[in-house]
């Protein structure tokens, strides 16, 4: 109940979530008859011979104990991107499901394949959005770069020197407004997204490094965005991502697949 309860709200949640859990009780709520019936067919006596309410209490502290454990214990993690899938395209404004649409203005989008140190982060920060300001900014490992300044068009071209392009193409010129000196304003629910061709997606390099830096500059539309909205996604669709760089609220929300 409680799953299919919170459909009626702005969480969101997948299909995914509500089949595996509503599962889960079921199937708890099953084993859990069958285990009272046979309780109640060999249990009986044996209970009465013994003190119920030490049994469960050492019962509970079992439990605790084991989940303290498992809850604790290292499992080994994937510390790079060997599990990401090239074949996933970039996405702005939205999923490719169109089921998380984010509202604003893009000014800018970097992305490097490689971790930007302070010094140039600072240097970024202080060069601003601007178009003119591409030639100032770090070359080393830049693998995507957006400017926005088309002005006019379906297409965002790729302005990275490295490697072949990856041009982004408008699905509703409707919905959007071109933005002097260089930006894109989404004015209602579209994307903005590459080809699904796996030749054209973030290059390879990427793929073979640990480490991964994403700039964007944009103007949010309201405060009050949920999903969390999509600013950029380099996905499939809500379930399956190498990274979503999004909006929650007033918080900035980034998840990564290693």
């Amino acid at each position: 109940g409680l799953e299919l309860f919170q459909i009626l709200f702005t969480r969101g949640p997948s299909l995914v979530d509500i089949v595996c859990n509503s599962v889960g009780g079921i199937v708890g709520g099953v084993l859990g008859v069958a285990a009272q019936t046979a309780y109640r067919q060999y249990g009986v006596g044996w209970s009465r011979a013994c003190c119920v309410s030490s049994w469960l209490g050492w019962m509970a502290v079992g439990y605790v104990l084991l989940l303290s454990v498992f809850t604790a214990w290292p499992f080994p993690l994937a510390n790079d991107f060997s599990n990401w899938d090239p074949t996933y395209r970039l996405f702005l404004g939205n999923e490719g499901s169109m089921n998380r649409p984010w509202r604003g203005t893009f000014h800018l989008l970097a992305v490097y394949d490689r971790a930007l140190g302070p010094d140039e982060i600072g240097a970024h920060f202080v060069l601003g959005p601007l178009s003119h300001s591409q030639q100032a900014r770090t070359q080393q490992g830049l693998v995507l770069y957006y400017d926005f300044s088309e002005q006019a068009g379906d297409i965002v071209h790729d302005r990275a020197v490295k490697g072949s392009s990856t041009d982004l193409f408008i699905h509703d010129l409707s919905r959007i407004k071109w933005v002097s000196p260089n930006g894109l304003r989404i004015r209602a629910d579209t994307v903005i997204a590459s080809r699904p061709a796996s030749e054209q997606v973030v290059g390879g390099e990427m793929l073979a490094e640990k480490e991964l830096s994403v700039e964007v500059w944009v103007t949010p539309e309201d405060l009050a965005q949920t999903g969390p909205g999509r600013i950029v996604s380099f996905s499939k669709h809500t379930d399956a991502r190498n990274f979503t760089l999004g909006q929650q609220l007033k918080d900035v929300v980034f998840r990564l697949r290693t």
